[in-house]
């Protein structure tokens, strides 16, 4: 189906979502159309909710201008090199705001994660809300916009909604939502929401690196992060709050206090570097023994699905270390600490489990053959 649209140049840059249930041809139509607006026409938000931030939004500065074309581009790249359309995203469709009113946007939608504070995107309007207080500063704020423009590309199909002639998205990133039928059936729900922030913030943390390369004011603001000085300040708030000091992303002293930022969903990356550490160990002619090489191995095997959607190459090597069922299980883990703890402990065990059963069925052949030489 194609866009009625006077604008064929800008839908050479649309990704067309796949449609998951039923949708009559002029809800279809009316869809497409929409999305066709919000990722490609240069004008600022169209989400009726978030029209009011044009009254508070703060001016971009041109660090910040700089930081979206260099991340828009690297996730394109990202994108295209798994063989999906690149989406280019407006930048008008970024605002800088208030924390404030973020937090307020979060207690409204009764949304309590408070790693949320950083940035917030909305995957229907593609609008994202980043922080404007000045704790957070230029660098947090590209940081923590790589984190949003990633979750805004991996979009991979919609679905109708209980409403009738709305609709949500069925699946972006690893993060899956029940269908209109299923949402009938059992209430609203979604899985792999853990695995998703996991992996986004760990594609975050590849793509910042790019970033700062290619932005020399955040280079130097990143120098300045691991100088003497704040690695000596790590450190003391590392033993002092007992957070490993990998986990701090900024690190300063403000106004004679310490103003510290920690990396998102620490607990979901927790589970997700078991799962890796697992895979890695199982297959070292597929991914390499050196540890830093076979961990971005693993990380574009998971980058692959998050990109594309498919997941059973992902889910067999998963369920190979763990156990049947460990993918799953892995798509239980929501965005809370709790939540993430529950998943690794029961990975924990079910990865005792695999390595014992390994042992005794070598020790079996062992015997076996120990027994026919006889």
């Amino acid at each position: 189906m194609h866009i009625v649209s006077s604008r064929p140049e800008s839908y050479r840059t649309f990704r067309e979502p796949r449609f998951v249930g039923r949708f009559s041809p002029e809800l279809r139509r009316r869809i497409l159309n929409f999305l066709f607006e919000v990722t490609n026409i240069q004008k600022r938000s169209v989400d009726p909710s978030v029209r009011n931030i044009f009254k508070i939004e703060q001016s971009k500065p041109p660090v910040f201008k700089k930081s979206f074309e260099v991340l828009d581009n690297l996730t394109n790249r990202m994108l295209t090199a798994r063989g999906v359309r690149a989406v280019h995203l407006p930048i008008s469709r970024v605002h800088i705001v208030p924390g404030s009113y973020i937090r307020e946007r979060m207690q409204k939608y009764g949304d309590e994660d408070e790693t949320a504070e950083a940035g917030i995107s909305d995957a229907v309007s593609h609008t994202i809300l980043i922080n404007g207080d000045k704790e957070w500063g230029v660098y947090g704020q590209a940081f923590t916009l790589a984190h949003e423009m990633l979750h805004l590309k991996s979009y991979h199909s919609i679905a109708p909604t209980v409403y009738e002639g709305d609709f949500q998205y069925h699946r972006k990133g690893f993060r899956t939502f029940r269908t209109k039928e299923g949402i009938k059936q059992k209430g609203e729900a979604a899985s792999f929401i853990g695995l998703d922030e996991a992996i986004t913030t760990m594609l975050q943390q590849r793509h910042f690196k790019m970033l700062i390369q290619k932005i020399p004011e955040l280079r130097m603001a990143h120098t300045e992060q691991y100088s003497g000085p704040t690695i000596r300040l790590r450190k003391e708030l590392s033993q002092e709050l007992g957070i490993p000091i990998e986990d701090f992303f900024w690190v300063s002293k403000v106004n004679g206090g310490v103003v510290a930022k920690l990396l998102p969903y620490r607990s979901q990356c927790g589970v997700v570097n078991r799962v890796f550490d697992a895979i890695i160990e199982d297959n070292p002619t597929r991914f390499g023994k050196k540890r830093y090489i076979a961990r971005g191995r693993v990380l574009n095997l998971f980058e692959y699905a998050y990109v594309t959607g498919r997941m059973l190459e992902l889910a067999r090597y998963i369920e190979h270390s763990f156990g049947k069922g460990a993918f799953r299980l892995l798509g239980t883990m929501g965005s809370d600490e709790n939540a993430a703890l529950l998943v690794d402990e029961a990975f924990r065990k079910d990865r005792a489990a695999v390595l014992r059963a390994r042992r005794q069925e070598v020790g079996a052949k062992t015997l076996l053959t120990i027994r026919s030489k006889e």
